[in-house]
């Protein structure tokens, strides 16, 4: 009992710490019709028309999200 509650403990703290971390300054693109953010990379970035590339804390700071394929 005492080995999974010290295991749950650490890995609930192992969670906090990773969602605590800052969020890098990369570059990514931004759509801009639907709030979608992508890597540079993505499949996605060819096919839209409304674009922009600003870095992944202005995208989140706008209430954009990552995407699902590439994960922003």
């Amino acid at each position: 009992m005492l080995k999974k509650l010290v295991k749950t403990t650490l890995s609930v703290g192992l969670c906090s710490m990773v969602l605590s971390l800052p969020i890098s300054a990369e570059p990514v693109m931004y759509n801009t019709n639907t709030g979608v953010y992508h890597k540079t990379t993505c499949r996605y970035v060819k096919r839209s028309k409304s674009m922009i590339k600003i870095d992944k804390k202005q995208a989140v700071q706008k209430g954009g999200r990552a995407c699902k394929v590439c994960g922003g």
